[in-house]
């Protein structure tokens, strides 16, 4: 609860405070929170940081961030913590680069971005650290409950071998940063780090010996691009007889060799970001994707086995009928491989445009975000509290009352291919299986509207 947040945050009485907005719908919280510590501790000096702080020149006019960090900040921020011991100005921070704040005369400065973190350190967190802070469960968790396994593996025999049942799932990321420039994509890293794969086998031993971990997800957004990189890691994970989950793999970097290689090696589930299913809105996603290779993609990973699902983002500018139901064509075919499918994952979210991105500059050429700072600010609270399933801005040219509705018709439609192909006795069984999950109690949220 926030008044538990508010209280925990004061009974450190900290003298810098660091606020991790990985994204702008994180705004509302954040001038909420930063206001509220401030009131109370007014000497506390708060820096937030993550792809909130595109918008640098609002946090420090709007809310009570004294310093926002640009780009990564593990090192920015603890050259801000040894600055804090002799002063809480900051325009004493200026010759620390990766910073925004205000001087004297309220004028912005930026102080430069800082030299990106070596591949060997991205991500090279402590577990007793977390332990210490935090509730250790929310990181390592439970491979199976009343419901069954995991999501992420339960389509898989190997998960109900006799040995896996006490065993725990975490995520570990294997990478940072992505080898394309989406143009709705809120990231800032250039480029992609790997991290060495001995590097993660130690990290992996670690979490099997001292949590039980059994399952593992792969948290990266660009997972195996580097060829060699996946072969070595392949190789390397199967002697420990952990399953793993892929969360983010580009379609053009995967061949159905690789997949039966990663399978093998212990692989259960590949996600793409696949967005559309028309070659236009591919075009202006800047995906440098095809449809066709998406298609395969799907019917490669189904093919053997791995359980898949299909994400899209829907109403980028240029979208229209058309382009949605050649992304409705593309759906049929996608989730009606095999039986075995679940017609109703489809991961379906609409645009969002977001500081920092191409999508967000085009939100204000077509006024749809004023140029000053009160209508900036107004923007990114209607977008605050929202996930990527939510509804909020139209950046098509297509009426509201059509735009909204392509979801709907991608899923029915979808639906109805699934059923016309294996029957409704079969989709039945899909929904009392489906069930099981609803069964489970859930916020009121917009998420599960489909």
């Amino acid at each position: 609860k926030y008044e538990n947040v508010i209280e925990h945050i004061l009974d450190f009485k900290p003298d810098v405070l660091g606020i991790s907005a990985v994204v702008s719908t994180a705004y509302s919280y954040t001038k909420q929170l930063s206001l509220d510590i401030k009131a109370k501790s007014p000497n506390t000096l708060v820096v937030v940081g993550g792809n909130l702080a595109a918008s640098a020149d609002v946090l420090l006019r709007c809310t009570g961030t004294d310093l926002c960090v640009i780009g990564e900040g593990e090192k920015v921020f603890l050259d801000i913590c040894n600055r804090a011991e002799t002063t809480k100005i900051p325009f004493d921070y200026s010759d620390i680069p990766g910073l925004s704040f205000l001087d004297a005369n309220k004028k912005l400065v930026n102080t430069g971005f800082v030299k990106a973190l070596d591949k060997s350190e991205v991500y090279d967190y402590d577990y007793e650290d977390i332990e210490k802070s935090s509730d250790i469960n929310l990181v390592i968790m439970d491979g199976f409950d009343d419901d069954g396994a995991h999501p992420w593996f339960k389509q898989d025999p190997r998960t109900y071998e006799v040995h896996r049942r006490d065993k725990k799932v975490t995520l570990i990321p294997g990478a940072k940063g992505c080898v394309a420039r989406c143009t709705f994509c809120h990231r800032w890293d250039k480029g992609i780090r790997y991290i060495p794969v001995d590097q993660i086998m130690a990290r992996i031993e670690l979490v099997m010996e001292r949590y039980n971990v059994g399952f593992i997800a792969m948290g990266d957004e660009n997972f195996g691009t580097d060829s060699r990189w996946l072969d070595e890691f392949c190789e390397k994970i199967s002697k420990y007889d952990v399953l793993w989950h892929v969360g983010g793999m580009r379609v053009n970097k995967i061949t159905s060799e690789k997949i039966a290689m990663m399978k093998e090696a212990g692989c259960c589930s590949i996600i793409y970001g696949m967005e559309s299913g028309s070659p236009d809105m591919l075009q202006i996603m800047e995906k440098k994707t095809t449809v066709e290779q998406n298609r395969t993609a799907m019917s490669w990973t189904v093919g053997a086995g791995l359980n898949t699902i299909v994400q899209l983002v829907l109403g980028m500018p240029g979208e229209t009928s058309k382009t949605i139901r050649e992304t409705t064509d593309f759906c049929k075919y996608a989730m009606t491989l095999h039986k075995s499918q679940n017609p109703n994952c489809l991961s379906i979210n609409y645009a969002q445009a977001l500081p920092g991105t191409p999508l967000y500059e085009y939100a204000r050429h077509k006024n749809l975000i004023g140029r000053d700072l009160e209508s900036e600010e107004q923007y990114l609270l209607v977008v605050s509290d929202k996930d990527a399933a939510e509804i909020t801005h139209n950046l098509t040219n297509t009426p509201d009352i059509i735009w909204n509705l392509w979801r709907t018709y991608i899923h029915l439609e979808t639906l109805h291919a699934y059923v016309k192909k294996f029957g409704i006795d079969h989709y039945r069984q899909v929904l009392i299986h489906d069930a099981n999950y609803f069964k489970q109690p859930r916020p009121v949220s917009g998420y599960f509207n489909n």
